[in-house]
């Protein structure tokens, strides 16, 4: 999930009343190096998924089903996105599709709640959580949706899985020790350390473009708001530390900036705020 953005003020200036919906909620947003937006909108019932360039001049609905379509997730090669839909009436399920809008293939067609994709490095293959097993753990199926492994077997929740970008570790977050914290994982499932050591919830870690950072979501303080902390469990600090929910962060390529989901004073938007925690810019607001 990379980005290449513009300068704060180009995005500030393109993009602020771009995307109206009237009523609906902002889940997910992804980010690529072309600069496109994939996020997700719609009402509590229903979401689909649009991809948006950072002009403003292209805004594109790539779903369109009467189902919820959730956590988009873009190849490294920028032509394909994973999703989880609950399109089939019974489960969440993995989906993958062409940017362009093609059919979506349903990628495992397995029994189950399967949700949360994310490609690693190479695109050779997709990690998910699935409760398949009664419990939610991690998964890895290959890219043509054969060879499913299961990487974590905890009988607590193990849950938004992201590869790191050498495609060697996986982070996610799990309840296994007491609320829910940040893991890092071999990508084989071996080797489980403990990043953050939190009394409440850390959740949705996203790896740094350089590997050394983590960025993720925590509710502390009765609100969401974005961290950052070293690979090693060193250095955490608060970046947003706003009064609003702010969640779903993503690197910029070169690790310069992160991208978010906020709700500042009731209303949904997307911003970037410089990796140190300053110069906040919102590319993307009044989204309610």
């Amino acid at each position: 999930m990379k980005i290449q953005l513009k300068s704060p003020n180009k995005l500030q200036k393109n993009l602020p009343a771009l995307i109206v919906f009237g009523t609906w909620i902002l889940l997910d947003t992804t980010l690529y190096t072309d600069a496109q937006i994939a996020f997700t909108s719609g009402t509590p019932q229903k979401q689909d998924i649009y991809v948006v360039s950072t002009d403003g001049k292209k805004l594109r609905r790539i779903t369109h089903h009467e189902s919820s379509n959730r956590a988009p997730a873009w190849a490294p090669d920028r032509k394909q996105i994973a999703f989880h839909s609950d399109r089939n009436g019974l489960f969440w399920q993995i989906y993958v599709m062409t940017v362009d809008g093609g059919e979506p293939i349903n990628l495992i067609q397995h029994p189950s709640h399967d949700r949360g994709p994310a490609w690693s490095p190479d695109g050779k293959q997709i990690v998910f959580t699935s409760v398949r097993d009664q419990n939610p753990d991690i998964y890895v199926v290959n890219a043509d949706g054969t060879n499913t492994i299961r990487l974590t077997a905890h009988p607590t929740a193990d849950v938004h899985p992201a590869w790191s970008p050498d495609g060697m570790q996986i982070v996610f977050e799990s309840t296994r020790i007491f609320g829910s914290d940040i893991f890092v994982m071999n990508a084989d499932g071996t080797d489980i350390r403990r990043i953050t050591d939190a009394p409440f919830w850390d959740t949705e870690p996203e790896w740094s473009p350089d590997g050394t950072q983590i960025a993720f979501a925590s509710y502390r303080n009765k609100i969401f708001d974005v961290y950052v902390i070293n690979v090693d469990g060193t250095d955490e600090r608060n970046l947003t530390n706003s009064r609003s929910d702010d969640r779903h962060p993503t690197w910029s390529p070169k690790g310069q900036q992160i991208a978010y989901s906020s709700e500042r004073n009731g209303i949904y938007g997307i911003y970037i705020i410089n990796a140190d925690g300053s110069g906040v810019v919102g590319i993307a607001v009044d989204l309610k």
